[in-house]
């Protein structure tokens, strides 16, 4: 009765108020007399807030049974309603052919009650959000595509969380990439070649219905209320999951990369790779005699069914770390930085090469028109390539029968390629080996694979020039020897930092090699403690982008937990100054020119130097400092789209082979969640509305009738 008493004492209040108004010059004897009649009428009266107040009250007790004196405003009341879960979402991405990725089905939410499923091949027992352990995902996103009739029975997809990032995943093997990653770019007789035997190639297909990855927290919520739902035998109330996961594309209908830029409802995929050199490059127009180039390449970007979780940590991420700790271990050797080898040592970390290899193709591109991201470098430069992929799985053997273990490597080259044509580099490789402690061996691909693995930067180079002279070292054979590619299961558990460690020994002693040195004296080893670092900085969730290495270098705008990297998008066209950047591009972009550079005169700066010059260590807490280093931002994103204030989609070359090109583009959004809630049956939901509509009703008229009986009361005095 407090909640009675409280409406009834606002009433009487609220009479008083309204007498106090219109009650005119009285004498002190006829107040008090109109007073005690008006509180008279309005205890007659106060019936009517009493029993708005219990029909509220009985409406109200599901909500607020928990503690209802502790909601004190409706952020609150919407907090112990539902249940905001964590995790990463599918998104819908676009090609110049059609959609790929997730979204909701229309403008609208997707609100289904949650079942569980054991395996793939259960029942789904009407229109529910299906909840999947990571045994069940493959199988049954894999029925969901074959199957129309299923996709109408299934809401939405919740997977559940595989103990991520402790390295104790259930799966022995899970990869969406296709059996061959981006085949489109290979000859046509060799696409049913198999470099990635677990693929399913789920990354590349169309679900019309949302799909989440879950956290550990949401996996057990989720558990939870998917097990209250079979006790109810799926009668309400049950637990429902509420999707929002909008796109624009799927609203307005843009279902094309060409569509959705001309509306406006999309942005292309890309990012900016980083380019550095040792020593520095010439500044352009300069007098000083070119040299011969020794080109190293490393992708920095991987790709996922899940956008926001691509670890990439084995493919690629182990290759562009031990090129980073390569390029230290070169910065060491006296003469290097100098400039008194005979060959000029370039370094390019290429982005977006899993999308259409957008890094290299626009690397190519920018050298041809001679922008200014790649002064002083010329293609007709570049005497050897060598390409830095996976390698953080090598295997270790014996040697000779001997108990001694042994990592191999291996070295690729292109299919239509002569051997002769890349028999320095890989002669330099295998020097380079012998040289070391361990002698890790360095083998010739199978001659039975089509050529350089998918994925591989080389690719573009070899469609421009088949007999381009480079080698990829990877760490397998004839197939990945990674079981996780591009999955959130390729983190760091699925590599060994000490095979990177060694790796990236192996490649400073060949670049030297390559570059004209010698590995007669003062041979460049790595730093395995610079190695660790990386790792723990680009590859795990903690410290992640917090680690000092990092931290004393830039200020990341993820300060914490995963450096995710998929390769984002483009909002904007290239420019001098490119905004935003992701953290890894800058983070690398520091790095390597403070590792090449060399103090001029200790200057600080804001962020601008004398031409030739960077601005390093540039952080939020702190000035950087002025190098004479080469460290330059290419932009990465389709040769096939151009900046004219917005996207525009060029048209192929007439007359040209067909572009493999796909033209990536990812839609926009206004937000994506995912939470959950009990709901009733729409029934009681319905019964709700209406009594919720007679109650007000009900209560308005009680305060008209209160209202004429306070007035009435007040002319009579």
């Amino acid at each position: 009765m407090e909640v009675a008493r409280d409406v009834w004492g606002a009433s009487v209040e609220a009479a008083g108020r309204e007498w106090g108004h219109a009650g005119g010059i009285m004498t002190r004897q006829t107040s008090r007399v109109v007073r005690r009649s008006v509180v008279r009428d309005a205890k007659r009266s106060a019936w009517c807030p009493i029993v708005w107040s219990l029909l509220v009250l009985v409406l109200t007790t599901q909500t607020a049974s928990a503690k209802p004196s502790t909601l004190r405003s409706v952020p609150e009341l919407e907090a112990a309603m539902y249940s905001t879960i964590d995790g990463w979402p599918c998104v819908r991405l676009l090609t110049v052919n059609g959609e790929i990725g997730c979204s909701n089905p229309d403008r609208g939410l997707v609100i289904s009650p949650i079942q569980r499923l054991e395996s793939s091949q259960d029942a789904v027992l009407g229109n529910h959000a299906v909840l999947l352990p990571p045994s069940a995902y493959q199988g049954f996103m894999q029925r969901l595509e074959a199957d129309p009739l299923l996709t109408e029975q299934v809401a939405g997809v919740l997977l559940e969380a595989d103990n991520l990032f402790n390295g104790s995943h259930v799966l022995s093997q899970f990869s969406p990439a296709a059996k061959y990653p981006q085949a489109e770019w290979a000859d046509e007789s060799a696409r049913g070649y198999v470099w990635n035997p677990p693929g399913s190639d789920l990354a590349r297909k169309r679900f019309q219905l949302p799909v989440f990855l879950l956290n550990e927290n949401g996996t057990r919520l989720m558990r939870s209320h998917s097990e209250h739902n079979h006790k109810q035998n799926f009668k309400h109330p049950l637990y429902v999951a509420e999707f929002d996961l909008v796109m624009y594309t799927t609203a307005h209908e843009t279902p094309t990369t060409a569509e959705c830029l001309a509306a406006a409802t999309c942005l292309p995929l890309g990012g900016y790779s980083v380019l550095s050199s040792l020593p520095p490059l010439p500044p352009p127009n300069t007098t000083t005699p070119t040299k011969p180039v020794v080109l190293a390449l490393a992708s920095i970007d991987s790709a996922s069914f899940f956008r926001d979780l691509a670890p990439g940590a084995n493919s690629p991420l182990s290759g562009a770390i031990a090129l980073l700790a390569a390029v230290e271990a070169l910065s060491r050797v006296p003469g290097v930085k100098d400039g008194t080898l005979p060959n000029q040592l370039v370094f390019a970390f290429l982005t977006g090469e899993s999308w259409g290899y957008l890094g290299s193709r626009r690397l190519l591109a920018e050298v041809a028109e001679g922008s200014a991201a790649v002064d002083g470098f010329s293609w007709d430069q570049v005497t050897a390539v060598l390409e830095v992929g996976s390698v953080g799985r090598a295997k270790r053997g014996p040697v000779n029968g001997a108990p001694d273990k042994a990592t191999t490597f291996y070295a690729h080259r292109g299919k239509q390629q002569a051997a002769s044509v890349s028999a320095p580099i890989l002669t330099a490789l295998t020097s380079a080996a012998s040289s070391m402690p361990g002698a890790p061996s360095v083998q010739p691909a199978s001659p039975d694979t089509p050529g350089v693995p998918p994925d591989s930067s080389l690719t573009s180079f070899l469609c421009q020039n088949p007999q381009t002279p480079g080698l990829v070292l990877t760490d397998f054979d004839a197939a990945f020897s990674n079981p996780y590619f591009q999955s959130f299961y390729d983190d760091v558990s699925n590599i060994d930092a000490d095979v990177i460690a060694e790796a990236a020994t192996l490649i400073a002693r060949g670049l030297l090699q390559l570059a004209g040195g010698t590995l007669t004296s003062h041979l460049p080893s790595t730093n395995p403690g610079l190695v660790k670092d990386l790792v723990k900085c680009l590859l795990t969730p903690s410290p992640g982008l917090g680690c000092s290495l990092v931290q004393n270098l830039t200020t990341p705008l993820t300060a914490s937990g995963f450096a995710n990297h998929y390769v984002g998008i483009l909002q904007e066209g290239p420019g001098p100054n490119p905004f935003p950047l992701d953290d890894t591009s800058r983070f690398l972009w520091n790095l390597l020119a403070n590792v090449t550079g060399k103090t001029v005169n200790g200057s600080t700066c804001d962020g601008a130097c004398p031409a030739g010059q960077a601005c390093v260590g540039l952080t939020a807490a702190k000035k950087g400092t002025c190098l004479n280093a080469t460290a330059r931002y290419v932009p990465a994103y389709s040769t096939r789209l151009k900046w004219d204030n917005g996207w525009q989609l060029l048209p192929s070359p007439p007359g040209s082979k067909a572009d493999p090109d796909p033209v990536y583009t990812e839609s926009f959004w206004n937000q994506l969640h995912l939470r959950t809630y009990m709901a009733e049956s729409p029934r009681y939901e319905k019964w709700v509305f209406i009594s919720g509509l007679a109650v007000t009703g009900f209560a308005y008229l009680c305060q008209v009738s209160a209202k004429r009986v306070v007035e009435h009361r007040l002319k009579q005095a």
